[in-house]
């Protein structure tokens, strides 16, 4: 890991002066998919308040429509970050300053790198918790039922705050030495050894710091009326060339 001993003062300085020349290609990119969530979400909105536009529409269609609004919103929401999310890598890690190249690279990549997400849960053992969740689904009310829900969502959300900083240089290792998932993964938890606490703290410096930024950029959005899906799209845009450029 060539910049872990970096401060994170200066793993900023250095990210910031490479991302200088991709700030077109990141901007216009941002552009397109904050575009097309902006639609697909007032498409969906449009959805939302149909039913009260025709009386004679029957209350289990009315039903249907308002919830499937809110299903296809959250869905589109989530497919437009991972893409947002997989644009910016492929920008920062290949040095991409073509919009449409970006785009055909992002849509090739997509697969895999999702698949690499999938790999990571499963290695992390974060969804041993879903387990323990399911079992206070099935059954509150019995002591052995609620003591193992409790127990695997502890186990899952302790194996995931130790291990998942350990993967999170997967999908830059992938696009950087075309690696598979399986391959990616283990070479990031490997050259991540003994390097937690600095990967959790500049993650936590940078989360403050994008925070801070988003509310600079919400003032922004009500005196200057931003799109707020470019907003969002900013937002992850700057942690993702900060981890890459860090790398």
């Amino acid at each position: 890991m060539p910049s872990t001993t970096l401060t994170f003062s200066e793993l900023l300085k250095r990210s910031m002066k490479k991302a200088k020349p991709l700030y077109l290609t990141t901007l216009g990119v941002a552009l397109l998919f904050g575009c097309l969530m902006a639609v697909a979400q007032a498409m969906s909105v449009g959805l939302m308040y149909l039913p009260a536009l025709n009386v004679s529409i029957v209350t289990t269609t009315q039903i249907i429509l308002f919830y499937g609004a809110i299903v296809l919103s959250s869905i589109v929401r989530i497919v437009m970050q991972f893409f947002m999310q997989i644009s910016t890598l492929v920008v920062a890690c290949d040095q991409v300053r073509s919009i449409s190249a970006t785009i055909r690279r992002t849509i090739h990549s997509a697969g895999r790198l999702l698949w690499a997400q999938v790999w990571i849960l499963l290695r992390s053992y974060v969804w041993v918790s879903i387990g323990g969740i399911l079992l206070l689904v099935i059954d509150h009310s019995q002591a052995i039922f609620i003591t193992s829900g409790i127990f695997l969502i502890t186990f899952g959300m302790l194996m995931g705050i130790i291990r998942l900083p350990r993967f999170c240089f997967t999908n830059i290792i992938q696009l950087r030495e075309n690696m598979t998932a399986l391959q990616a993964a283990s070479a990031s938890y490997e050259r991540s050894r003994g390097y937690w606490m600095k990967i959790v703290g500049n993650s936590m410096l940078l989360g403050l710091l994008t925070m801070l930024g988003l509310l600079f950029f919400v003032i922004a959005l009500a005196l200057c009326f931003i799109p707020i899906a470019f907003l969002q799209y900013a937002g992850s845009a700057a942690g993702t060339l900060l981890m890459i450029f860090s790398f």
